[in-house]
């Protein structure tokens, strides 16, 4: 067995076909290592060179695209898997839809205008699935029969009718498979979501094994965006695997492993998919068969406009307090890293590169701590000047102390409590430390539960994995580990609000 892995940076979609990969592994002698990343990092690691991975595996072609990387050759769409809407049985019914016929966007936006209607979907300036579905969306409201132009981008009655539509998103998320975990943990709190017909006959056949209520599938009637999960070659001077990686590609694009892709709920064929396959049912709105013609998209500069005016006008505006371990702990090295994570936010040039911006309408709170909350710093909008005061105020803070996470987090929910019209907001807290807390969890479960949001947490340093993830976990939140790379977690963080 080669002694090298072939390293493929992937969407999350892809972590279900992992079993087919360790039988290539055990035909050929060939490892392969799977690193998962949302899109924009595909993205962003293309346009730096990929230095490291051999190939690329991202949801769409798009991504690849958008990096304007020259150095891919060899690329193949592996399968492909429609972006559908999955509404639970009993929603279904009290909207008057009727199994196995599509959905039409104006339905739904007469459904959001109505308040009938809320939806999960994953963050479109981070995932395939939730930038494919919004570009479907703007793509219908535009009227056009062909790509959606900046003009139209700039129409008030298509933005009146996007922001509608946004409204009605619950929760979002940076990857697809986050989307079904949340789902799965809690479907009794959700109605429906946008993602990969893949992804949801894997939510409905873990609902089935339940025996719980399955999210029947609805084909938009227009506007339908299709994964194409390209598998791609990445040319670096320094090395040649290009035979290696011919060989995968073989393999996944052979008549075997596409028929046992096609068992998972994946489509092999290029508009639809003759399958007999049990996991496309048709009393959960399945249709394997069914043509699928997608939208055409826009050039790249328009859907970079797009996505830009998704983060600062379109989407529904956000409520996200970050709450900073300044504790004693933190001098040095954790000062410095937590500080330059926030400029990612508060400086607009780096927020834009990571499509992180802020939104004209956001409120933006931050509660240092140490061993008690310190004074909390608040701004709304997307003001240059505001987001540089903010971000001046917390330059000039200085570490010391010691470590009370959960203080300081009762006390980022009460500024929450204390805001009006907070259902109109995306509301969450991130919570970055290094160390083991002082407090009681008990004090901030109590809290929580008279204003329940979620809490995503960070760790770095010497923090205690299981103290943050147990917050978490019971707040319908995500842990991420922030010790080799915290300027790399904080983005993963604010990218599920």
């Amino acid at each position: 067995m080669s002694a090298a892995p072939l390293r493929i940076l992937a969407g999350s979609e892809n972590k279900a076909l992992e079993p087919i990969l360790a039988d290539f592994t055990r035909q050929s002698g060939i490892p392969v290592e799977m690193v998962y990343r949302g899109s924009v990092d595909i993205m962003l690691e293309l346009q730096q060179g990929a230095v490291g991975f051999q190939a690329v595996w991202p949801a769409n072609s798009l991504w690849i695209d958008l990096s304007g990387n020259k150095m891919i050759r060899g690329s193949a769409s592996i399968t492909r898997s429609p972006v559908v809407f999955g509404i639970k049985r009993s929603r279904a019914a009290q909207l008057g839809l009727t199994l196995g016929q599509p959905l039409p966007m104006r339905r739904v936006l007469e459904f959001t205008r109505a308040g009938k209607l809320n939806f999960l979907m994953t963050n479109p300036t981070q995932s395939n699935s939730g930038a494919m579905g919004y570009l479907g969306f703007l793509h219908v409201l535009s009227g056009r029969e062909d790509a959606f132009t900046a003009a139209d981008l700039a129409r008030p009655d298509l933005a009146a009718d996007i922001q509608n539509i946004l409204s009605a998103v619950d929760r979002n998320s940076g990857s697809s498979g986050w989307l079904k975990d949340l789902y799965l943990a809690n479907p009794e709190l959700y109605d429906s979501m946008v993602n990969y017909e893949s992804t949801l006959i894997e939510i409905n056949e873990e609902l089935a094994r339940r025996k719980q209520e399955p999210l029947l599938v609805f084909y938009p009637a227009d506007g339908q965006a299709i994964a194409d999960s390209p598998l791609a070659y990445v040319v670096h001077s320094e090395e040649d695997r290009e035979t290696d990686f011919v060989k995968l590609r073989d393999y996944l694009l052979s008549p075997e492993i596409q028929s046992r892709l096609g068992m998972l709920g994946r489509r092999t064929g290029l508009v639809g998919t003759e399958t007999n396959s049990p996991s496309f049912r048709s009393e959960w709105g399945l249709d394997a068969p069914r043509i699928l013609q997608p939208f055409p998209l826009p050039s790249a500069e328009v859907i970079r406009s797009a996505l830009g005016l998704y983060q600062t006008n379109f989407k529904k505006p956000s409520l996200t307090v970050f709450v900073l371990d300044l504790s004693g702990s933190m001098q040095g090295v954790g000062e410095r890293q937590l500080k330059a994570a926030m400029n990612l936010l508060l400086v607009e040039s780096e927020a834009d590169r990571y499509l992180l911006r802020t939104g004209v309408h956001d409120e933006t709170v931050i509660v240092p701590f140490d061993s008690v909350p310190r004074e909390i710093l608040r701004t709304s909008g997307n003001n240059a000047d505001s987001l540089e005061k903010l971000r001046g105020s917390i330059l000039r803070s200085q570490a010391g102390g010691g470590t009370d996470i959960y203080a300081a987090a009762i006390a980022a929910l009460r500024e929450i409590s204390l805001t009006k019209a907070r259902e109109d907001y995306a509301v969450s807290i991130i919570l970055m430390t290094d160390g083991k807390s002082e407090g009681r969890y008990e004090d901030l479960m109590s809290a929580w539960k008279q204003t329940p949001v979620p809490i995503f947490t960070i760790m770095f340093g010497d923090a205690d994995p299981a103290q943050l993830e147990r917050i978490s976990k019971a707040t319908r939140a995500r842990s991420f580990d922030g010790r080799k790379n915290l300027i790399s977690a904080f983005r993963e963080a604010k990218a599920y609000n």
